[in-house]
């Protein structure tokens, strides 16, 4: 089937299941390290999600489906790979530096490649995902990160 509503979905035995969206909280960290080494080393804005794990566990190869909003292309969500921490999972969403700032999930992000099914919904299959936890951050988190719980990301984690 073809979703209705912008999103991320799976499919489960032949059925479009949505993903669970959690709320991202943006934070820094490192900050120090990089006023008293003149940037050199870099300051980290992480993205932070609670919990060890997604609610949704899936086996490989995943059919991962997006429903996009109208200009937006799917190549804007980003899948990343989540560390995991004693109580909760994260990701490095931008890097700071005496040389500049590098935005965006950089080297962490999987590359998808995607198939168009309809206007606005795109699929790609996901075969070499290994055991872990996943997130697929929606378009402008970053822009929208003021501090406070910001963004959202998509979430399932991977069982062999």
């Amino acid at each position: 089937g073809i979703p209705d509503e912008i999103g991320a979905y799976v499919i489960l035995k032949d059925v479009l299941t949505p993903l669970p969206v959690e709320v991202v909280n943006f934070k820094t960290s490192g900050l120090i390290g990089a006023v008293f080494t003149y940037g050199i080393k870099k300051a980290k804005y992480e993205g932070t999600v609670p919990g060890k794990k997604s609610s949704t566990q899936l086996t490989a190869p995943v059919a991962l489906v997006l429903r996009c909003a109208d200009g937006t292309a799917p190549t804007e969500y980003q899948l990343v790979p989540l560390n995991i921490k004693s109580d909760s999972r994260e990701f490095t969403e931008a890097k700071v530096g005496w040389t500049g700032a590098k935005a965006g999930v950089n080297d962490n992000a999987i590359s998808m490649k995607f198939d168009k099914l309809s206007r606005n919904t795109y699929k790609a299959t996901l075969p070499d995902l290994k055991r872990g936890e996943y997130g697929i951050l929606a378009p402008g988190a970053l822009a929208s990160a003021n501090g406070a719980s910001s963004g959202k990301l998509y979430t399932f984690g991977v069982i062999e």
